[in-house]
């Protein structure tokens, strides 16, 4: 169960949205014609030809960001109250730099959330992929100081190879213990973590729809790390 199962009227609606009451949400959505909430404009095409681009306008841009973040917050909600991993701690696990040195996962935290990324080398490949694409579209936004990533390897020598493959400029590990909250469903994620070690926020990726991965990292972004 949600938030929107207590809303009973237009402003109730409103109000989870972030205003007052639901006259702006009535102006652009009975008020403002349709060619008054999009600007219309092209680009050129890589294969020649023009692409004809429909952009939101400013009243409805801000409308669908709005609707964005609760239909977001809905989720997130749902995956937790019916996850298995609602409030588990994550395991302080033993980590390695890429130059051998080692450290608990407990010493790299703090009061503060921090973005945990945890992946495997037993993990499905484009799941990981579609991981590290996502945030490499937002990486000049996050604190470099904010991102863990930390991937499961038998050895350094294997994770070098890996990692090789991705220019990201936040803290990398990899620890030789398969011991995680998900090890059964042997899938990649991202969450918040701070000292506590209790896993929050989870996104598992899903291949089939890109985008999620970022829309993920672009919330968290904003709400935490601003």
């Amino acid at each position: 169960m949600n938030k929107l199962t207590n809303v009973e009227s237009k402003d109730d609606f409103a109000r989870l949205l972030g205003f007052s009451n639901s006259r702006f949400m009535n102006y652009v959505l009975y008020v403002l014609r349709t060619e008054e909430l999009y600007e219309t404009f092209t680009i050129p095409k890589k294969s020649g030809g023009e692409r004809t681009i429909n952009a939101p306008k400013k009243e409805l841009k801000i409308l669908q960001k709005k609707l964005a973040n609760l239909l977001w917050d809905c989720y997130i909600e749902d995956l937790e109250s019916e996850s298995k991993v609602k409030n588990k701690k994550i395991p302080n696990l033993l980590l390695y730099t890429i130059d051998g040195d080692s450290l608990h996962l407990s010493e790299l935290l703090n009061d503060d959330y921090k973005l945990l990324i945890r992946f495997s080398q037993l993990n499905c490949s484009s799941c990981i992929d579609d991981i590290f694409e996502g945030l490499r579209q937002v990486v000049n936004k996050f604190p470099s100081n904010k991102v863990i990533l930390i991937g499961t390897y038998d050895n350094q020598r294997v994770f070098q190879a890996f990692i090789k493959n991705y220019s990201l400029p936040y803290s990398i590990y990899y620890s030789r213990n398969s011991e995680d909250v998900l090890k059964e469903e042997n899938i990649p994620y991202c969450c918040l973590i701070n000292n506590d070690m209790i896993l929050k926020n989870l996104m598992i990726p899903m291949k089939e729809i890109p985008v999620y991965s970022r829309r993920y990292y672009e919330i968290v972004l904003n709400r935490f790390f601003k």
